[in-house]
């Protein structure tokens, strides 16, 4: 914990690097380093928890999704936080995912949709009714082309599903 402290940004980088491959069993020090001010080491200890597969990761990174602010200056660390909540597939951030979704500005318009369309595709990832429908409600009001193509391929599969259930379900 001592070089996470006081080692250069190099340093600390490349422990949460090596880490990588067993961060189920670091779980503390990849936490402790989603606060280091290096945004290569706050974003790689992101990367590995949600690739770690330990939902015990999900509360810690849960505690850095923000919707989008113009001077946030931890964007690459928001935009790592939520695509590794997405490869985790943390049901419980739902609705964390859901504010980043829909939180537009016309501030930055480009990071603000890189951040959302994440949030869009970590929701598809999780799966849950809730988190594919709310995706899929972006069709009409979005702006974005991507998020609003992704949000057609959900509300066809969600309309199949439905129909499938029906058929399954007529006697």
């Amino acid at each position: 914990m001592y070089a996470m402290e006081q080692g250069s940004s190099r340093l600390r980088w490349s422990i949460i690097y090596a880490i990588g491959h067993a961060a189920a069993q670091h779980l503390e020090v990849l936490e402790t380093a989603l606060s280091d001010p290096d945004d290569y080491t706050a974003c790689a200890a992101a990367q590995h928890l949600g690739s770690s597969g330990d939902p015990r990761a999900g509360p810690v990174l849960l505690e850095h999704v923000r919707p989008f602010h113009a001077k946030d200056p931890r964007f690459p660390l928001r935009l790592a936080v939520v695509q590794a909540l997405g490869e985790l597939r943390f049901a419980d951030a739902t609705e964390a995912l859901i504010e980043v979704l829909w939180t537009t500005t016309f501030l930055d318009r480009r990071s603000n949709d890189v951040l959302r369309l994440a949030a869009a595709e970590a929701l598809v990832r999780i799966g849950t009714e809730r988190a594919l429908s709310m995706v899929a409600d972006r069709i009409e009001a979005e702006r974005s082309h991507k998020i609003r193509k992704l949000a057609m391929r959900v509300a066809r599969v969600l309309r199949l599903s439905a129909e499938r259930r029906v058929e399954i379900h007529v006697p």
